[in-house]
């Protein structure tokens, strides 16, 4: 009987549930890293701010006309779109020395990105493209796009990048506190798969 007890015992305790192990976190630094060096470009609709030390009257916003350029008083209009605010920076104050500024301290600012989108697509309720933001996150991407549909696949979300890299993210163990929101990056394709169960 006792024999029959414990083996009984020793069954039922091999019946217990298997613990899934918790999802892998996604490399946030190498993110975050890639994020800073692409945010830094300028494109068309972004606002920059240029101040020249010391020349009030070259200090001033602007927004970056469709064509990717700015105007730029001594300097006159000058192609910005593709460039770094660091390439602007050199760029203006070699062409500010070249009208006759002498050592020109020039500080770049990029005030809106407004040329940086995100997507999100598959099974959410409104897919689309939305401008991208500063500190955008997957939880937010989804939000934007109105949520999940029923048939969404939370666990199984993938970010796209615009180097083509594919980053799966478990959307529901950021919910729980199980893993951290995950930035995106200017030009990220967010993607929900349908879920077949």
């Amino acid at each position: 009987m006792i024999r029959a007890l414990f083996v009984g015992l020793l069954l039922l305790s091999g019946c217990r549930g298997h613990r899934a192990p918790a999802p892998t976190p996604p490399d946030l630094d190498a993110i975050r890293e890639e994020l800073a060096r692409r945010t830094s470009f300028i494109g068309p609709g972004d606002m920059v701010s240029i101040q020249v030390y010391r020349h009030k009257d070259l200090c001033l916003e602007q927004v970056v006309s469709e064509d990717g350029s700015i105007s730029l008083p001594t300097v006159g209009e000058i192609a910005v779109s593709g460039k770094t605010r660091k390439n602007l920076e050199e760029e203006l104050a070699k062409r500010l020395a070249e009208g006759g500024i002498k050592n020109p301290q020039v500080a770049v600012l990029i005030k809106k990105l407004v040329s940086a989108k995100i997507s999100v697509y598959g099974e959410v309720k409104k897919p689309g493209t939305f401008p991208f933001e500063s500190g955008m996150t997957v939880v937010q991407a989804i939000t934007l796009a109105a949520g999940f549909e029923k048939t969404a696949q939370q666990d199984a979300v993938v970010i796209i990048h615009a180097s083509g890299e594919r980053l799966e993210v478990p959307v529901r163990a950021i919910g729980l506190g199980q893993v951290p929101n995950v930035p995106l990056m200017p030009g990220d394709i967010v993607y929900v798969p349908e879920s077949y169960f």
